[in-house]
This record gives C-alpha cells, sequence and structure tokens, in this order.
C-alpha cells in the first residue's frame, strides 16, 4: 500500500533548503523596500490619488525616487502607462538620441518592433532613422561581441551602444561580464551610453537591471512582471 503521507515528508524535505533560500531572499528584499520608504518619507499623503494631467504628481515622484534606490541607479522612470518592453524601449531611445547621433546594437539584430522603433532594415515613419539618427548593427563574432568593430564605431562618433538580449537568454552574471568585456576592451565607451535591454522571459530581468548597473550600464531600458507590478522579493540578494 502507497503511503502517500511518507511521500509528502519525503517532498518537503526536499524542498526545505530551497524554500529557506528563497525565505530569506524575500525578507531581505522586502527590508530592502522598507528601507527605501524610509529614506524617500513615504507617507500615506503619496498614496492619494490625484487629478488632472498629473503634472508634479508628487506619488509617481516619490516612486521613481524608490525605485532609483532599489535598483542604485542615478534616477528612474517608472510607469504603469509603459505597456510593453517595446514602449520602454522607444521611450528610452527617442529620447535621448537626436539627429546626427549614432546607434550601434553590438548584438546583432533586435527583434522585430524593436526594428521598427530604429526604422531599419525598413525605414518607418517617425523611426530613430526616420528622425535623423545613424543606426549600425555590429553581429556577434561566435558567443562574444566583436570588440574590435565596437571600437572602430565608437571611434567614428557613436553616441550610444546598445546590448539586447531580447531572448532573455543571458543569466545577471554573463550580462554584467558582456558589459565588463566591453568597456575593459573599449576605455572609450566610458564617454557614451551603454544602455542595456533586460528582457523579462525567464523572470530575471530584476536580477539582470541590478548586474548590469553594478558593470557600469548608463542606461537600462526594461519591462518586468508584465502586466502587473514588478516583484522586488524575487531579487535574489
Amino acid at each position: 500500500m502507497i503511503d502517500f503521507n511518507a511521500i509528502e515528508a519525503a517532498a518537503l524535505a526536499d524542498v526545505a533548503a530551497h524554500s529557506a533560500e528563497l525565505e530569506e531572499a524575500a525578507l531581505f528584499n522586502t527590508n530592502k523596500v522598507i528601507n527605501a520608504f524610509r529614506n524617500n518619507m513615504v507617507s500615506d499623503f503619496y498614496l492619494k490619488p490625484t487629478t488632472g494631467y498629473a503634472y508634479s504628481d508628487v506619488g509617481r515622484e516619490k516612486l521613481d525616487l524608490i525605485y532609483a534606490e532599489l535598483f542604485k541607479a542615478e534616477a528612474a522612470l517608472v510607469r504603469s502607462q509603459f505597456v510593453s518592453g517595446t514602449h520602454a524601449l522607444a521611450v528610452a531611445l527617442l529620447g535621448n538620441l537626436r539627429a546626427g547621433d549614432e546607434l550601434i546594437a553590438v548584438t546583432g539584430a533586435p527583434y522585430d518592433t524593436m526594428q521598427t522603433i530604429i526604422g531599419y532594415p525598413v525605414k518607418t515613419e517617425g523611426s530613430l532613422v526616420d528622425l535623423g539618427v545613424t543606426y549600425k548593427e555590429i553581429p556577434m563574432s561566435g558567443d562574444h561581441a566583436d570588440l574590435e568593430a565596437i571600437k572602430a564605431a565608437v571611434d567614428n562618433g557613436a553616441k550610444t551602444v546598445t546590448v539586447c538580449d531580447t531572448a532573455g537568454a543571458l543569466l545577471p552574471d554573463e550580462f554584467s561580464a558582456l558589459i565588463s568585456e566591453i568597456y575593459e576592451a573599449v576605455p572609450a565607451t566610458k564617454d557614451v551610453v551603454i544602455s542595456a535591454e533586460c528582457s523579462d522571459a525567464l523572470d530575471m530581468a530584476n536580477a539582470c537591471v541590478f548586474s548590469c548597473i553594478s558593470a557600469g550600464a548608463t542606461q537600462i531600458k526594461t519591462c518586468i512582471g508584465s502586466p502587473a507590478l514588478p516583484n522586488l522579493e524575487h531579487v535574489m540578494k
């Protein structure tokens, strides 16, 4: 006769160590969030709804400050109105690049909807290329970025280097290693924007954001936990 109680006990014992690890991480990150609320002096005043056009929306501005502290960034733009990762990417690129600037993608061609924002290979009305931004793609060299090609592009005036992981295939340490490799091999990249695109396909965008900022990325574009708000307890310490 099958002893289901014994099977249950064995299964619970197997996952106990992992559960303890996750619980520890959850408590650690919950404490970080509470401290961020405290450091930014959040009160019930900031949780009240606003009306009008949201000018001087103190609650929204406070949320930006909290996320910037949590992710150890200089600034953050957190909006529920970002309906997708592509939307967040479009806002970041269109808001920072101007006519005459050059954008280079150092991990090959981005995904299809991002190509529409860039305006390459098919020129699109209102895209970066349509607005006068020069765009170039540098294919990967095996499993590594083509550092010589990146150096040549930066030396020729590229203003933004975008590192895309649209498939969400990179682990956090792999993402930071890629950015560090670019900085070490091409010192001139310290004078341009290193823009990282972190996918949440494997539920690791939070961790990848931390990793990229720690490696020196100057701009992060991501959409986390869609359609719900980000769950910061998933970020391992």
